[in-house]
């Protein structure tokens, strides 16, 4: 597997950390406001992110194919992904400050 220098993974994570905090916001409006194609969208970038794979963060993309396939999700599971993926984001701010 290809490895990034100690600046490239910072800069990498920095960026991992910036977007799925966003979209962890953005599916949360989407959701609420019952844009189910946004959430999907975000799904789909989600299961595919290059930066969580190279963490091998493989939960941000079983979380993404959960909202892909969002018309098989209730709120409860939707809370509960959401819950999931802030809680990484959290966990990456945290490896952020600690560096």
């Amino acid at each position: 597997m290809f490895q990034l220098s100690k600046n490239g993974e910072r800069k990498l994570l920095q960026s991992l950390y910036a977007t799925l905090k966003s979209q962890a916001s953005l599916a949360a409006v989407a959701y609420d406001e019952g844009n189910y194609d946004e959430v999907k969208r975000i799904g789909h970038s989600l299961r595919g992110n290059s930066g969580a794979a190279y963490f091998h963060l493989t939960r941000v993309g079983e979380i993404g194919r959960q909202l892909h396939n969002i018309a098989e999700l209730d709120s409860s599971t939707f809370s509960i992904l959401l819950s999931e993926l802030r809680q990484i984001v959290e966990l990456l701010q945290e490896k952020i400050e600690s560096n």
